[in-house]
């Protein structure tokens, strides 16, 4: 049993389909009150094995509030965030759903920039061979390196993990700052950590733009 907080960018009824999972529920991202009542629910949370953010949801007054001031919303969505997983639950979230990670869970991964809101959506898209470190996974494909397409315009860009953090795929990417790029050397692609009973999967791709030939075994 699945739920999936849909968005602007990545199409996880195609992804689960692709992987085998059907009868996902669906909670309505760009709306904040179906939003807010989802999470405000550990209970409803609490019954699907894994909880699925798209990239392009609703974030401001959900996730944090702009202005930096006290959001009792905020609060309580990221505590039952902690506890889902804690207790088991499953958390995965692509492209721009990354602020959901960066807030709940600061210190497991560093993303590039500031730490302001979207100050990490500065990768350049590219078709990105990436290292794989994962044994099981180099041994399914055939391979240690894969080929996965970032395509969004910008996509978050991942500085450094904390030592717990396991670093499944990590590429040689291209980023830009208005006229400015630079190359951020073995940037995590693919990572998760445990936390408690459950675990935190995270990937600056969108699964759905990877759906052929080996990048469909990597989202399987």
């Amino acid at each position: 049993e699945v739920a999936v907080v849909t968005g602007d960018f990545d199409d996880f009824d195609t992804v689960l389909k692709e992987t085998g999972i059907g009868g996902a529920h669906e909670v309505d991202g760009q709306t904040g009150a179906e939003l807010l009542q989802f999470l405000h629910n550990p209970d409803e949370m609490s019954g699907y094995d894994a909880i699925f953010f798209a990239g392009g949801h609703l974030e401001d007054g959900i996730f944090y509030s702009l202005d930096g001031s006290a959001d009792a919303d905020v609060e309580i969505v990221l505590a039952n965030l902690k506890d889902y997983v804690q207790n088991g639950g499953v958390l995965f979230a692509s492209d721009w759903s990354y602020d959901v990670i960066e807030e709940t869970w600061p210190s497991q991964i560093d993303f590039l920039g500031d730490g302001s809101q979207d100050s990490a959506q500065v990768g350049e898209p590219a078709l990105y061979e990436c290292d794989i470190n994962n044994n099981n996974l180099a041994d399914e494909l055939g391979n240690e390196q894969v080929k996965m397409d970032l395509d969004l315009d910008a996509w978050p860009v991942v500085d450094s993990v904390a030592d717990e953090v396991k670093v499944i795929l990590a590429s040689d990417v291209t980023w830009r700052q208005g006229m400015d790029t630079d190359v951020e050397k073995s940037s995590p692609i693919l990572v998760e950590f445990e936390s408690g009973k459950g675990k935190v999967v995270f990937t600056p791709f969108r699964m759905s733009a990877n759906l052929d030939g080996q990048r469909l075994k990597v989202v399987q």
